[in-house]
């Protein structure tokens, strides 16, 4: 549709805007080229004399050295075991194990009356879910962590008692079981389970952030020795270096960008130190950091 004689216009709009116009002194922009890759600059003045360059005010930052890190990563890295090890370390089944890892539901007492259904839709969860197949999440750094073997499963196995060899042979195929089949001191009692479901919600697993399975990151002992290496550099002051650069090698935050990334040529790994460029966003501009997931 084209609408004709509007009376009305837009006097600030232009479609192109002059290199003097988008990168106006004083203004925030980011290196895109060699030297100083990724560091952040202020604009001085577009030099005519210099074929269109534009004079930068480049702060370069001392950046950490990780190289040592990386090369420890497995001695820092937590011992790691398979379910048949965390099994024979226990003393219990495989199978088992992964139940009590995952989601184990119990059933309350279900009798004849009409309200037996609706008993079995209050079927609880005395599993840790830590990893939880069905939604394909699991907790960063579970399994099976010197920690979740020799602290975490014990209390939960000690907390119900399963005393059904029939309970253990089945565990691999029924989804959920009543109550009938857990025991504690050989009677069940209504105030243990109640016990056991504020020690799940309370347990600091309960809270922890889940993430895809197979997502790759560094553990905590790993993120606390970047850390170290970060804070070494904290009383190191940042340099000012002024140079001269083309304009189709400085990034200027946009808000109209959004997630799109400057330099679509980077591939992210492990390890990578990166800089925030994006405006009135939470992290301020020009914050720096490493990728740990």
């Amino acid at each position: 549709m084209i609408v004709r004689d509007i009376a009305v216009q837009e006097l600030g709009y232009a479609q192109h805007l002059t290199p003097q116009e988008y990168f106006p002194p004083r203004s925030k922009v980011f290196m895109l080229g060699q030297p100083h890759y990724g560091c952040m600059g202020e604009i001085i003045e577009i030099d005519s004399s210099h074929k269109g360059r534009i004079r930068v005010a480049m702060t370069v930052s001392v950046e950490p050295n990780l190289d040592s890190i990386k090369q420890k990563q497995d001695y820092y890295t937590e011992r790691y075991m398979n379910s048949w090890e965390a099994a024979q370390l226990l003393g219990i089944s495989s199978n088992l194990v992964a139940r009590m890892t995952g989601i184990i539901f119990m059933l309350p007492p279900v009798g004849p009356d009409p309200m037996a259904e609706i008993e079995q839709r209050n079927k609880i969860n005395i599993g840790l879910n830590l990893k939880n197949n069905k939604k394909n999440e699991e907790v960063n750094d579970f399994f099976f962590v010197h920690k979740t073997i020799t602290v975490i499963l014990p209390l939960l196995y000690n907390q119900f008692c399963f005393m059904e060899k029939k309970y253990v042979l089945a565990i691999k195929a029924q989804p959920a079981f009543s109550t009938s089949l857990f025991y504690y001191n050989n009677s069940y009692s209504k105030e243990k389970t109640a016990e056991l479901r504020t020690w799940l919600k309370e347990s600091e697993f309960s809270k922890a952030e889940r993430q895809v399975c197979g997502t790759q990151t560094l553990s905590e002992t790993i993120v606390k020795k970047i850390v170290e290496e970060v804070n070494k550099l904290s009383s190191v002051r940042a340099k000012v270096t002024k140079m001269q650069v083309r304009p189709h090698l400085l990034f200027k935050p946009n808000q109209l960008q959004g997630s799109t990334p400057p330099d679509k040529s980077v591939n992210f790994m492990l390890f990578d130190r990166v800089i925030n460029v994006r405006e009135g966003f939470s992290v301020p501009l020009g914050a720096r950091g490493t990728i740990i997931g």
